[in-house]
């Protein structure tokens, strides 16, 4: 897997940011270009879980996608062209895996995480620290969560990406990949 850092980036807690104006920004850029795209991870579990709709002390925003590479190439371009600075991404022979932003204006970081189809069932992204698998079930009907697309049925995709005890906040962790559930393979 290359990893590349483009920008050194402070990862500050998303509390008291205007987080569903960069959601609201950064949605029609996925959809005019027919981009199959679901808010994923800590940014379901906020929509979910917490009243105000995101996790205080989350860093960024979630989307996962189930796009070609040119569609991912023309995604950095128009994320670029409208007020967001590349600061990394992943791949590896010639597919992303993960391409992650922040808006010059709230240092708001975006970040996609890109699946690719492995058999009728299942899409796979692999990571610095192991592969996240995600059953297509998950994204077939997605369902809107406080008017976002999100994987269906919703608290079943929780259980499966944080556990049964997802209800319950976990504000101290070494990294994403200690509350990932079932979703990640080492």
């Amino acid at each position: 897997m290359d990893v590349h850092m483009h920008k050194v980036f402070p990862m500050e807690a998303l509390e008291g940011k205007d987080v569903f104006s960069i959601m609201n920004k950064t949605i029609p850029i996925l959809e005019g270009m027919g981009i199959n795209y679901w808010a994923s991870a800590g940014t379901v579990l906020g929509l979910v879980r917490e009243e105000k709709g995101y996790i205080d002390w989350d860093t960024d925003i979630d989307f996962e996608t189930y796009a070609t590479t040119i569609e991912l190439n023309n995604l950095k371009a128009l994320m670029v062209a409208n007020g967001f600075e590349l600061i990394r991404h992943m791949e590896e022979d010639g597919l992303y895996y993960q391409i992650a932003f922040i808006d010059k204006a709230t240092n708001i970081i975006v970040d996609f995480y890109c699946y690719y189809k492995v058999s009728d069932t299942m899409l796979e992204c692999k990571t610095d620290v192991g592969t996240l698998q995600l059953p297509i079930h998950f994204i077939n009907d997605k369902k809107l969560v406080k008017g976002y697309k999100c994987p269906s049925p919703v608290e079943d995709y929780l259980v499966y990406r944080y556990g049964s005890t997802w209800k319950t906040p976990i504000k101290k962790t070494t990294g994403w990949q200690d509350t990932a559930g079932e979703a990640l393979r080492r």
